[in-house]
Formats: structure tokens, sequence, C-alpha cells
């Protein structure tokens, strides 16, 4: 699936991919495992894991449930979230497609935090079998829960808030079945009980192969921009995509 719009923590895994539907009656396995928080001046790292599963419902509309893993680099302070959601392309031209997605998650303490996060991904492609480079566009908006201080919100203590999350990409391919995508994220959060924020996010470089007609590994290096109190940072990630027809 390659696409998260979680805001709380852990995050899914950025998986540097162009999003696609899989055929009818397929199956789609997917398995990353990361390390982030490279930094000398950086006292948050953390472990995480996701594993997602996905179903080709009908031609061009497919499902899929994934749950992620995360903790400290002491393996304490674990956390879990977990989602669902559906997408569907209704737009596929030969260099030109839209997809739309809904996704419903739960994360936090005791999976507390409940989310719905409608998103869309527009890309482009200078050939249609992406043999060549390509552009994408992907953007979220996921909404949740805001907790605030009820003395200065007027005694309300929690409500309804929205992020806006961007990540404009390109990819290029360098030899058959080799694949280079650098991407970019950042988010915009707003919400009543509080001013609006914006993250600047940071950038990924992923290096993606093609084993065959059903394995593909992934592999990125994630670069987190500095920004307030959070030092430049890096991170790794690694894992594979299994399709079963």
């Amino acid at each position: 699936v390659s696409l998260s719009f979680q805001i709380f923590s852990p995050r899914l895994a950025r998986a540097n991919d162009t999003t696609e539907t899989w055929d009818e009656g397929a199956v789609d396995l997917e398995l990353y495992a990361g390390f982030d928080g490279f930094s000398p001046h950086n006292a948050e790292r953390a472990l995480s894991s996701e594993f997602v599963i996905g179903y080709g419902l009908i031609d061009q509309f497919a499902a899929y449930l994934g749950t992620t893993l995360q903790g400290n680099e002491h393996l304490g302070e674990g956390q879990a979230s977990i989602g669902f959601g559906a997408f569907g392309t209704p737009l596929d031209f030969d260099h030109f497609d839209l997809d739309l997605f809904l996704e419903f998650s739960l994360g936090g303490a005791l999976l507390s935090e409940f989310q719905v996060a409608p998103g869309m991904e527009l890309n482009f492609d200078l050939d249609p079998e992406r043999k060549s480079w390509g552009a994408y566009l992907r953007l979220g908006v996921p909404i949740y829960r805001r907790e605030a201080d009820p003395e200065a919100s007027g005694g309300v203590k929690q409500s309804a808030a929205f992020s806006l999350l961007l990540n404009p990409g390109m990819y290029l391919t360098i030899a058959d079945r080799h694949q280079i995508l650098l991407e970019y994220d950042m988010s915009f959060a707003r919400g009543p009980l509080d001013a609006s924020a914006a993250e600047i996010g940071g950038f990924s470089l992923g290096y993606n192969v093609t084993l065959s007609e059903r394995i593909e590994l992934i592999n990125q290096v994630y670069l987190s921009l500095p920004q307030r109190d959070k030092p430049v940072a890096l991170g790794v990630m690694a894992g594979f995509i299994a399709s079963i027809p």
C-alpha cells in the first residue's frame, strides 16, 4: 500500500512507492522494519515494524489491514496502532491516474485514539509501464481528537482537529526492475483548541528492486529536517512486498 495518514505515534512505515491496486482476488503481503533517530544530539531513537495484508476486491478497488509496533532503542515504551482502509483508482489513463483512499485507525494508549483519514494520490508517468520516470503527489487529511488544557480553552478538554499531510515525490527507473525514489513530507495541523502548526518533515530516498512478478524489496533512508527543539536525524527502513495472485 505504501501510505499512511496516521498522526499519532507510532506512525506506519514511510515506504517510498507509488500506490497501485491489486488484481481482483489477489492477496498483498507487506512487512517493514525500521530504526529512526540516528543523531548525536537526539535521544529519541525508535525501532518499529509494520505488517500489512491487502486484498483485491474488484478491478481497481482494494482493501487492507495494517498494524504497527514501536519501541525505543532499549525495547521499552512499546506502542501499537492498527488501521483498516480501502482505496481505488477512479481515473486511470496512460500517463495520469488518480487514487482515492479512506482509512480508519486506532492508536495511542490502549488503542484509545480513533482517527478517520481520507486521502488521494495523483500520479504522472512518462511511460505507462513506469519504465522511465514519473512524479506523484500524495495528500491526506486525518481527522482526530485533540486534547487541551481546560484552563486555556474555556473548560473544553478535547475537540476534533485535523491535519493536512503533503507528500510530493518522484521516481526514476534506472534499470529493468530497479527504481530510485525521492519524496518529501510535511504537514499542517489545525484545531479549535490550538493555533495552526506546521511540520516541515524531511526527505526520504528509496531504492526498490523487483525480484520477480510477486516480490519487491523496499529500502530507504529518511532525513528528518531540524525544527524547533528537534535536531536533524536519520532513519533507515527495509522490507518487502509479496503479491499472491
